[in-house]
């Protein structure tokens, strides 16, 4: 049984997962795209973490030490550097 805060973010896990066996650009950005999505869908019900993904990107871009963050769902890692974060925000440099 899966915790309903969970719920969708299966979505993420499968993109990361294909992004290992298929590590092209149009992989990259499908699984961007599903980061991205699953951050806005605020009116369903979500957990904590990503709820809080945006304000974690945002922190991110604003620190000039950090240079990006590691998302690792269930082993299924992405690095994201701060041109992935961007990208996902929909912000420019």
């Amino acid at each position: 049984m899966q915790d309903e805060k969970l719920q969708g973010n299966e979505k993420i896990e499968a993109a990361i997962e294909g992004l290992k066996k298929e590590p092209t650009q149009d992989m990259l950005a499908h699984t961007l795209t599903v980061i991205r999505r699953r951050m806005k869908e605020a009116d369903k019900v979500m957990s904590a973490f990503m709820g809080n993904m945006r304000q974690l990107f945002e922190a991110v871009l604003k620190t000039e030490e950090v240079k990006g963050i590691i998302v690792n769902p269930w082993n299924r890692t992405i690095m994201l550097d701060k041109n992935l974060i961007r990208i996902i925000l929909g912000v420019t440099a």
